[in-house]
């Protein structure tokens, strides 16, 4: 059965079948890191973290990230339990991070 929805010119099926023949490696690409029409986690990441100054935020926010977007095809509700373990820790990170002091003895 074809959709009559059409990205790019393909139908959903289409995509469907590329998704499967293309991103089947297990070791590179694993089917649960790939969306529906081909975006894949990396690419997320690598445009988003780059945002985050602070080296552990911006790990701890790509493993949320990741463990979200890959919960419904491999461990569901664990995957998002972990996720939320990751938020938790970086709020509890920023929470006790020292405070910066300038020259003048004011916060910054």
């Amino acid at each position: 059965m074809t959709h009559n929805i059409n990205h790019f010119g393909r139908t959903l099926d289409e995509l469907n079948v590329e998704t499967e023949q293309s991103h089947s490696n297990n070791i590179t690409k694993p089917n649960h890191y790939i969306g529906i029409h081909g975006l894949e986690v990396e690419e997320v990441t690598q445009n988003f973290l780059p945002r985050y100054t602070d080296g552990y935020v911006s790990h701890r926010i790509g493993s949320a990230i990741e463990y979200l977007l890959r919960a419904p095809l491999k461990n569901g509700i664990e995957d998002i339990k972990k996720a939320k373990e990751n938020l938790e820790q970086i709020i509890e990170y920023e929470d006790f991070k020292p405070i910066e002091i300038e020259g003048n003895g004011k916060q910054k």
